[in-house]
């Protein structure tokens, strides 16, 4: 095991990888690593059933291993290890596989891997043959596989691999084909003339295949999508040109190996729905062509945040919001279309009792409590009724629903009706690509509904505005607007503003999410919906009452544009990003931006907003902390008060509402107004937030003014971690990627804690909080180490959850989940009956932590025969870490090494009680990088700890 990220079974020492050396080598991540930063390195030997039916459902994802059941594994893992040249930490793993024949195949995992700039290799090689991966980046090792699971690679190794001719693989919009290299050979094929429809997308040798992929972010490929009655279906071809006849497959010039991913259409899904709120999942694959997930699930509440979940109890007439989700599609492509939707007092979908919800994607009209909320337009659906019981009938009610997918870009009626959407139909348009649509979308056929939204899709050429007229005034720094103009180059303004080129100088109004220069000839869409449905604004409401000035807000109308795969004028990649308007009746407006994933720009651009006299532009020095930070607590969402107007500048900085332009010790700056509260002014009205390994700070500017402190002296820890002006607020942030700014990570007996300072350097005393020439104002993130989690284990399977929150300071949630078998793919829903020593698998997950960092251990589980976690009548399952050992069916699986531990046991039930159990685990989070006992002792597991420093077992 060499320290570098390789294994050899000869002595080999190389800190540079060489896929040319004479040796047998196995190398999840072959770089120089170093040995002077911490880190972990630990190699476990298995022959558990448990955990090796747990690599064998990996393995036989291969089409070549559908029977290899594994009987002995080694994992050797690198875990939080630094890199010699390039910064942050990665942890990856590999493990070596056999079977009872001898035959072997080696499995490579991966966390989030960066992008490399210090030489590296992945793959496996022979004394004979190389193996390594042909990857243009190191950040395809997590984000791609040769298995269908991302950060999965699997090979067989005992001998040459049995390959069919063709192999294809598929997930979400992504597929690949691959080709055996020697057949191509022997029918006369020259592997680097092979191509897909696009001819740039040529096929990368890997051991003796040829693999083609295509995806629908960067690498396209000429694939098409399309729709029948019943499927989706990506398409796309293997291509050869020659110059003759060429064998068997084609007697003319080109060869075309036609493959496709195929996903069905529609679907049917039930959920149980009384006392224990509970997952309904289905999930279906068509041959081996694709497959997807749709979950439904009950929310307490519009917000949709936090589902219900362990033992629930609905009133009658008690109001319940459902949410249908599909997952393992491209949602820039693809909705889920609610069709119909109906309870029945048993759990039978032909129930010849039921009452309908839904018909025809419409409320029914005999139940005036059900509304439609959101359907057909995004991959969730969403809809809500009152509670209500079957008259003679048990209190049992089960809720079912039928659902077909439906393509974004077709308007051929196969997407939903939506009801609350209102259409303005200006007849058929072509787009700026060439492709004939009706504009807009969506047609209606319940305009009775309520609350209905406008919906506009826009089509615009190169330089032209969208003028929309608004439902509602919109107040901008100070002025009503009844109208704006939306344009293709990701910004809106309240006069006609035609510029390609982003410019912090114009005179204008300009509310920009991403102005840049944006393609008007490679397809996208730009929608533009005004709405007053109350479930929208309760939504928009909550997230605006997270901002500093947003906390007495009610939202009583909103606008949304959307831009949606959008090419770029000179940077490769499409982008989705939105702004959307809000308003209350006190005309009070706010602007919230929100993004997918941004890539670093080369082109010039500007995100925020300007007025005619101020300049708000966001400080960024790079467009992707556009969706990697924030100033609202949620990545990728930016918020800002927008609707009076901005005073003169006042010095370099233009003060807000709440702000006065003063001189002070001869330097103009913003003093707090009158109307400013100041409701913490001896921690400078300090705002503090945490979402798993970052957190943020924000201090009242004109306070810190006041107090003689300048705001662009102030830092974290780290003096390159400056504040960022956000308004009358002034923020710090930092995460545990590439903005660590000097946080610490430290445990004592009851908590995790991230810890930073925001300090100010200045030549004399400054004020209450310090007299000397430092400010230090600490703050910390926190998370409660110790929890406890209960989970009802009968007839319905479900979620036990719990989530707590200390202070404002942390939170996380921990879910713990029961499956049928040791892959933990699908866990069980619905209606189960578990049969007495039938064997369950659990799994207990920790979600909202930073998985780099922090494990999950279990210290103890119990079963009890009610839903009381002090029962005196109870059964241990595992106790101090380990199995009971007084119950030879408990096999700890995972503990104490990752965000997610597993155990299992054999059902039973207690003697003259009732056939409910209840599960109940106590556990704990630690430190990966800390060795002082507090991470978990893994139970029949063979582990030893490789050191770093001189790699001595």
């Amino acid at each position: 095991v060499s320290q570098n990220g390789y294994l050899s079974f000869q002595s080999v020492r190389y800190s540079t990888p060489d896929s040319n050396i004479p040796n047998d080598i196995i190398a999840p991540l072959w770089t120089d690593i170093r040995n002077d930063t911490g880190g972990h390195i630990y190699y476990i030997k298995y022959t558990s059933r448990g955990v090796l039916n747990n690599i064998t459902s990996y393995i036989r994802q291969l089409p070549s291993a559908s029977n290899f059941s594994a009987s002995w594994a080694l994992m050797v893992q690198w875990l939080g290890v630094n890199l010699e040249n390039d910064a942050g930490n990665v942890s990856f793993s590999v493990y070596l596989v056999s079977d009872d024949q001898d035959t072997s195949y080696i499995v490579m995992m991966y966390s989030l891997m960066p992008s490399l700039i210090q030489p590296w290799l992945a793959g496996y090689k022979s004394k004979n043959s190389n193996h390594f991966l042909s990857l243009e980046k190191s950040t395809n090792l997590s984000s791609s596989s040769n298995t269908g699971t991302r950060g999965y690679w699997v090979f067989r190794v005992d001998k040459k691999p049995e390959g069919k001719y063709a192999i294809e693989m598929c997930e979400s919009s992504s597929g690949s084909l691959s080709l055996s290299r020697c057949q191509l050979f022997e029918a006369e094929y020259s592997a680097d003339m092979l191509h897909l429809n696009d001819p740039m997308c040529k096929g990368k040798i890997e051991g003796d295949r040829v693999v083609f992929n295509f995806d629908n972010d960067n690498n396209i490929c000429g694939t098409t999508l399309r729709t029948n009655e019943t499927h989706l279906i990506y398409e796309n071809a293997v291509q050869h040109y020659s110059s003759g006849d060429v064998g068997v497959i084609s007697r003319h010039q080109w060869l075309s190996v036609n493959f496709s991913c195929v996903y069905p259409l529609i679907k049917s899904i039930s959920m149980p729905m009384v006392i224990q709120a509970v997952h309904g999942v289905v999930s279906r694959e068509l041959s081996t062509k694709g497959s997807y997930t749709i979950r439904m699930m009950p929310y307490p509440n519009a917000s949709y945040i936090e589902p219900y979940s362990g033992n629930v109890t609905l009133e009658q007439n008690q109001q319940i919001f459902v949410a249908v989700d599909v997952e393992g599609v491209d949602d820039r492509q693809i909705a889920l279309v609610i069709d119909s939707c109906w309870g029945t007092p048993v759990n039978n979908t032909n129930s010849s009792l039921f009452w309908p919800l839904v018909s025809e994607e419409c409320p029914n009209p005999q139940d005036g409590t059900v509304k439609v909320l959101q359907n057909g337009i995004s991959t969730s659906s969403r809809f809500s009724f009152r509670m209500f019981t079957f008259t003679g009938q048990s209190e049992n009610i089960y809720l079912h629903c039928k659902v077909h997918l439906c393509l974004h870009k077709t308007n051929e009626g196969s997407c939903a009706h939506v009801t609350s959407v209102i259409v303005s139909a200006n007849g058929r348009k072509v787009l700026s690509d060439g492709v004939s649509r009706t504009n807009p979308q969506y047609c209606i056929q319940c305009s009775s509904c309520a609350d209905s939204p406008i919906s506009l899709q826009i089509n615009l050429s190169d330089g032209d505005l969208e003028t929309v007229q608004l439902q509602h005034p919109f107040y901008y720094s100070g002025k009503r607007n009844t109208q704006l103009y939306v344009s293709q180059n990701g910004y809106l303004s309240f006069q006609p503003v035609l510029a390609s080129t982003p410019d912090s100088n114009i005179p204008n109004d300009i509310i920009a999410p991403l102005w840049t220069d944006i393609k008007n000839n490679t397809g996208g869409d730009i929608t533009c919906t005004q709405s007053t449905s109350r479930a929208l604004l309760n939504i928009l409401t909550t997230k605006i009452q997270q901002l500093p000035s947003g906390s007495n807000f009610s939202a009583s109308w909103v606008l949304v544009v959307t831009w949606r795969n959008m090419h770029f004028e000179n940077d490769a990649g499409v982008v989705n990003f939105e702004v959307t308007l809000v308003s209350d009746d006190q005309d009070t407006s706010f602007i919230l931006m929100r993004y997918s994933t941004i890539p670093s720009l080369t082109q010039p651009w500007l995100a925020g907003y300007k007025t005619k006299n101020s300049n708000q532009f966001l400080s960024l020095e790079d467009s992707s902390e556009l969706s990697s930070s924030s100033n609202t607590g949620t990545l990728a969402s930016w918020g800002f008060r927008v609707e009076t107007e901005s005073q003169e500048s006042c010095g370099n900085e233009y003060c807000t509402k709440d702000e006065v332009c003063v001189k002070r010790s001869g330097i103009d700056g913003c003093a707090c107004s009158e109307s400013n509260t100041r409701p913490r002014p001896d921690t400078f009205d300090a705002i503090e937030m945490c979402e798993s390994s970052s957190g943020s700070l924000s201090l009242s500017r004109c306070q810190l003014f006041e107090a003689e402190y300048s705001a662009d002296m102030l830092h974290l820890n780290d003096p390159m971690c400056k504040g960022k002006i956000q308004g009358d607020r002034v923020v710090f942030d930092f995460d545990n990627d590439n903005n660590i700014c000097g946080t610490t990570l430290r445990t004592n007996e009851t908590h995790l804690i991230y810890e930073n300072a925001v300090q100010h350097h200045s030549s004399g005393d400054v004020g209450v909080i310090s007299r000397q020439k430092w400010l230090s104002v600490n703050f910390s993130c926190a998370y409660p180490l110790v929890q406890s989690i209960s989970m009802p284990m009968v007839i319905e399977a479900v979620h036990g959850v719990v989530s707590r929150e200390l202070s404002t300071k942390g939170s996380y949630t921990i879910r713990m989940m029961p499956y049928p078998n040791s892959s933990y793919i699908e866990p069980y829903s619905g209606s189960v009956t578990l049969e007495q020593n039938q064997q369950i698998f659990v799994a207990v997950d920790v979600e909202g932590v930073d998985g780099r960092q922090i494990a999950l251990v279990i210290d103890s589980c119990w079963g009890t025969p009610d839903n009381d976690t002090n029962s005196s009548l109870f059964w241990p399952l595992v106790s101090e870490e380990c199995p009971n050992p007084q119950d030879g069916t408990v096999e700890v699986l995972q503990n104490g090494i990752s965000t997610s531990s597993h155990f299992s046991f054999r059902m039973f039930t207690f003697t003259g009680q009732s056939e409910s159990i209840y599960l109940h685990c106590k556990v704990h989070l630690c430190l990966l990088q800390e060795s002082g006992g507090s991470c978990a002792h893994l139970e029949s597991i063979v582990a030893m700890d490789l050191t770093l420093n001189t790699l001595s077992i």
